[in-house]
C-alpha cells in the first residue's frame, strides 16, 4: 500500500522539473533586479 509521499519516477520527474522551472524564474528575476 503505497503512502502519498511515494511517487513514480515519471512523477518525480515531472515534479523536479517543475521545481527547477520554478527555482530558475526566481534566479532569473533576482538577477535583473541585480540582487545577485
Amino acid at each position: 500500500n503505497p503512502t502519498n509521499f511515494e511517487l513514480t519516477g515519471d512523477e518525480t520527474d515531472e515534479v523536479m522539473g517543475q521545481y527547477r522551472k520554478m527555482y530558475h524564474k526566481i534566479l532569473f528575476t533576482k538577477e535583473k533586479k541585480g540582487e545577485l
